[in-house]
């Protein structure tokens, strides 16, 4: 399997990383304590809601949930009923994704149709705490379609769609209220994974010429609009809750052993240092400890409209990604508890 996906070297990822993010790529020796003691004790204090996390995951993985498929409707339906239970408002964002053709990628000459539609939906849930901004934490949560066997992909999107929920239910009461200056989302995108074998193979392999990733996350950051008080400013359309972005903190592939949270060149500097802050902080064993590259996932669509987003992935531990063993069995509690841990903390740390 090409590791094209989610960490192009070709010239189209250069050309995002520098040309439309313009994000320095140079690394301190020294990390630089930037982080509140009084955020970091809370952080370590909330209790691991490990029951919660764990039936996300079996529901999760019990069969592939592609773009467009039956099995990913049932999905969808899970997170809304579960973020319900949580007293969260929530919100079904449908879209339709033209993919490429598979069948043209190796039979170009062939009478099929260039594209096909798929129907997607990006599942939104959040407080309605009616405070001026939002912050919001992200995953994607379709996986990569398989011909040769049924990827479930517990590593890849089970690890991070189950973390929202616990995210959730650790911030999203009257306590986190009191000490969060915006509202919180949550969101699961649908259909990051691409329809042909590798991230790029629409744009430089397939005669439709288009991107094939992404779909759900390029829908939703097309949607906001300038906010009346700021033009400046991006703010959530008010069937989706409304209020003035503040930032997206992504989660993906956060299920590994040993868990190796890369430096991604292509999120927020600022961001990226908070997190090396906390990171240090709050766990005995770091876990920013990845080699420093410029991914692209669901943060993309949100940073080429100059916002700010982090992607909290680990692109170190890929025995698995996109290969037979990305099941339950291979995944660590722990590493999920500790990249949500993380994402909280930058959370609370972003004060309006």
């Amino acid at each position: 399997m090409s590791l094209l996906q989610r960490s192009s070297p070709l010239v189209l990822a250069l050309t995002i990383s520098a040309a439309i993010l313009g994000l320095r790529c140079e690394k301190s020796d020294e990390t630089v304590d930037i982080s509140d003691p009084g955020i970091v004790k809370f952080v370590q204090s909330l209790p691991f809601h490990s029951d919660l996390v764990q039936g996300a995951l079996q529901e999760l993985t019990k069969s592939p949930h592609p773009l467009g498929s039956a099995r990913q409707s049932e999905i969808a339906n899970f997170l809304l009923s579960k973020a319900q239970q949580l007293s969260l408002k929530t919100y079904q964002d449908s879209f339709e994704a033209e993919v490429p053709n598979p069948i043209l990628l190796d039979q170009p000459d062939s009478p099929a149709p260039l594209t096909l539609t798929r129907e997607g939906q990006n599942i939104i849930a959040r407080t309605q705490w009616s405070k001026p901004c939002v912050i919001a934490f992200g995953s994607h949560y379709d996986t990569k379609e398989m011909e040769q066997f049924d990827y479930h992909g517990a590593n890849d999107s089970a690890s991070s769609s189950a973390a929202l929920l616990w995210i959730l239910a650790a911030l999203a009461n009257d306590q986190g209220k009191e000490n969060l200056s915006c509202d919180l989302m949550a969101i699961w995108f649908d259909g990051e994974e691409a329809i042909l074998t590798d991230w790029n193979d629409g744009l430089l392999r397939h005669p439709a010429k288009i991107q094939d990733n992404t779909y759900g996350s390029r829908h939703l950051a097309n949607r906001l609009t300038s906010c009346e008080e700021n033009s400046q400013e991006l703010c959530w359309p008010t069937e989706l809750g409304g209020g003035r972005f503040k930032t997206l903190i992504l989660l993906d592939m956060i299920g590994s052993p040993q868990l190796r949270i890369t430096p991604d060149l292509n999120s927020d500097p600022t961001l990226l240092e908070l997190a090396a802050s906390y990171d240090q902080q709050l766990f005995d064993q770091p876990i920013v400890t990845g080699s420093r590259r410029a991914i692209e996932d669901d943060h993309i669509p949100f940073r080429q409209r100059n916002l700010s987003a982090i992607n909290l992935i680990d692109f170190e531990n890929l025995n698995y990604w996109h290969r037979p063993g990305d099941d339950l069995e291979t995944l660590d509690l722990g590493s999920i508890e500790k990249a949500a841990r993380l994402a909280m903390a930058l959370a609370l740390a972003l004060e309006d």
